[in-house]
């Protein structure tokens, strides 16, 4: 399948670029984006498993924030760190999300570690990009500090660009703290192109925040980044773009 033949070839890349080629034991099941249960194994003993979030995760997800400095959870904005019964609702939000094929969600698990996690919000249809003409998907990226320098952060990128693509997505839309060099030079390098500021919502799902079904008690101004697949629909993707900061007060 194609979806199974991109991420062997990411997988590939990544290895060859990141380790010293040693990689055994690789495994990739991925007959579509909702099913991807795909590992490998790095210099003998270090295995990583990338799959996407499932019933029974929700203690997965705690020990993958514990992972995360101030800092991190800071720029990763998604959900409530320091709110203890608004972060379960959320955490149990995103399982339940990702079993109704609504966000494409995925853990990295390296030698039983949760150390990564990623999605396409809204991967199963936005509804709000929809009403301009296209489809566009919100992508969201955090590895755990340790394992900062890795590459990780790339890898999860580059299998969301796989599943976007699979999902016959129009593009893939993201935005980054203006101060994380990090990342944007990541989004950068993976072919992401940088279009204005735009002020998003934290603690929240942006998709349902956006709608107006959820409602942000804080905002932040970032970098808005798209990459772009359908190329006929370029124009209506930076036209809808636009339209986000407008409405969201960051460009008139």
């Amino acid at each position: 399948m194609l979806l199974e033949t991109d991420l062997l070839l990411i997988i590939d890349d990544y290895t060859r670029r990141k380790t010293d080629g040693k990689v055994n034991d690789v495994v990739i099941y991925a007959p579509s984006a909702w099913k991807i249960d795909t590992s490998f194994v790095i210099n003998e003993n270090e295995r990583c498993q990338i799959r996407n979030i499932r019933e029974g995760d929700l203690e997965l997800l705690y020990k993958f924030g514990e992972g995360l400095s101030e800092l991190s959870k800071d720029l990763f904005g998604p959900y409530p760190w320091y709110d203890a019964p608004r972060l379960k609702d959320a955490f149990l939000a995103a399982i339940q999300q990702s079993i109704n094929h609504q966000t494409a969600s995925y853990l990295i698990i390296y030698n039983n570690i949760p150390i990564g996690h990623f999605f396409l919000w809204a991967a199963g249809g936005n509804a709000h990009s929809r009403e301009h003409g296209v489809e566009l998907p919100e992508l969201g990226v955090a590895i755990a500090d340790t394992y900062h320098g890795k590459g990780f952060g790339g890898l999860a990128v580059r299998i969301l660009q796989a599943v976007a693509h699979s999902l016959n997505a129009d593009g893939v839309e993201l935005t980054t703290v203006k101060t994380n060099e990090a990342g944007w030079n990541t989004y950068l390098h993976a072919g992401f192109e940088y279009v204005g500021i735009l002020r998003i919502p934290l603690e929240v799902d942006v998709t349902a925040a956006t709608s107006g079904t959820v409602q942000a008690t804080r905002l932040r101004d970032e970098r808005q980044m798209v990459y772009i697949i359908n190329q006929q629909k370029r124009d209506d993707i930076l036209r809808y773009l636009k339209l986000k900061r407008i409405d969201s007060g960051t460009e008139v």
